[in-house]
């Protein structure tokens, strides 16, 4: 059985917002892209902030399949009238400065700082060999590293459909199915008489999901739940 996490059956075709995206697609070759937002263990920007964000941005350039990321400390990040040297450790001047640019960046800016929190902003560019396994190793990464994150994209949102498919196809027949045999055999007061009326449905639903695999269809969200 071919499983399809594409979510496009959820999108409206005739979105503004879909054309725009169509657009953005047309003239870059992708749309696809990951989002990733990380909660610094930080009150504001500091040279222990900043070795968090380079060793970041130092797992995320080893991801396979990655052909660009942009983050909020590159090896040497570029400001007006001046460069500051991340591969050693800043002077309170250059921190200072380095406060003030990202702030002069409003809405722009990779690396922010709201309400006593820092957060780091990525911007991951897959390649079509990326595995979205990689995904779950990034978010192993940031758990064990005790990081809060939020991530978005495309790949993202296809992991995580993936993921909802199999626990549907894992949990969902057995819990249906032990519910229908708790409710027949209230109702009926025979175990035999329970088994016999739910052979049936079983069958047929392991017939229809045997069709969809037999005529090359793939398993969505959504037509995992016809059964």
């Amino acid at each position: 059985i071919d499983l399809n996490p594409d979510f496009d059956i959820f999108k409206l075709k005739e979105s503004k917002y879909q054309k725009e995206l169509d657009k953005m697609a047309a003239k870059f070759g992708s749309e696809d892209q990951l989002l990733v937002q990380i909660e610094v263990p930080d009150t504001s920007i500091s040279n222990q902030s900043i070795n968090q964000l380079k060793n970041i941005q130092s797992y995320i350039d080893g991801i396979n399949g990655i052909r660009f990321s942009s983050g909020p400390i590159s090896l040497r990040t570029m400001m007006p009238g001046q460069k500051i040297d991340f591969s050693k450790d800043l002077t309170q001047e250059e921190v200072e400065n380095l406060k003030n640019y990202y702030k002069s960046m409003g809405k722009l800016s990779t690396l922010v700082e709201k309400n006593n929190n820092l957060y780091g902003i990525y911007t991951l560019f897959p390649d079509k060999e990326f595995d979205n396994k990689e995904i779950k190793k990034l978010e192993t990464f940031l758990k064990e590293n005790n990081y809060s994150y939020s991530i978005s994209g495309d790949a993202y949102m296809q992991q995580k459909i993936m993921d909802y498919i199999m626990i549907i196809l894992s949990f969902l027949p057995a819990t249906a199915l032990f519910l229908i045999l708790m409710v027949f055999r209230s109702q009926m007061g025979s175990i035999k008489a329970t088994v016999l009326s739910v052979i049936p449905s079983g069958i047929a639903s392991l017939i229809v999901l045997g069709i969809v695999g037999w005529i090359g269809k793939p398993v969505s969200i959504i037509t995992v739940l016809a059964p």
